[in-house]
């Protein structure tokens, strides 16, 4: 799994853990779990840093996640693409694709959820409803599909600590929901 600051956060661990239990059930292992705060899928295909706040972060290259062969890959990039523009999304989710595609590695991505924050700008879902876009055009001109997970429905605009992350009870909330809608997508 690679993500942003919600999969280094309280999502993040819940999501993990249930990840976990089924992986280790269904007879596989995880071999990588990576959230970075402020992380992009631009950055995850070239590999580098990021900042969040005052610290720097090393973000992998898809390239040395995919050599380990893992036979799924879940993306959780998406707080950090509303943003940008539905074209701009579209290119990144194609690259990473046409990478993980040249790896035989299947995707499941989950978008992300109802955020409020950055003074309000992002309230009312229409830029998380941009990055949706971009991920069922990416898919719908695809032969090999990969699986969306929209997580909106599992989270609550008001929830968030500080307009974008969630933490605590909502987090753990959020994790399950998403969790059950990957799996059984």
């Amino acid at each position: 799994m690679i993500g942003d600051s919600h999969t280094a956060g309280t999502f993040g661990s819940a999501f993990k853990a249930r990840l976990q239990n089924s992986t280790r059930r269904a007879g596989g292992k995880i071999t990588k779990f990576i959230g970075v705060p402020s992380a992009s899928v631009s950055q995850y295909l070239n590999g580098g840093t990021t900042t969040a706040g005052s610290q720097t972060f090393r973000v992998p290259s898809l390239a040395s996640i995919l050599s380990k062969k893992p036979k799924t890959l879940v993306v959780a990039l998406g707080t950090n693409m509303l943003f940008n523009s539905r074209s701009f999304n579209e290119s990144q989710i194609r690259a990473l694709l046409k990478k993980t595609d040249a790896a035989g590695t299947k995707v499941v991505w989950i978008g992300p959820p109802d955020v409020r924050g950055f003074g309000g700008e992002l309230r009312g879902g229409g830029p998380e409803q941009k990055v949706y876009d971009a991920l069922k055009a990416v898919n719908a001109s695809r032969r090999n599909k990969f699986t969306i997970v929209d997580s909106r429905p599992s989270t609550r605009e008001g929830d968030t600590f500080d307009g974008v992350h969630f933490s605590g009870t909502p987090a753990r909330s959020w994790a399950q929901d998403v969790f059950r809608r990957a799996t059984t997508a």
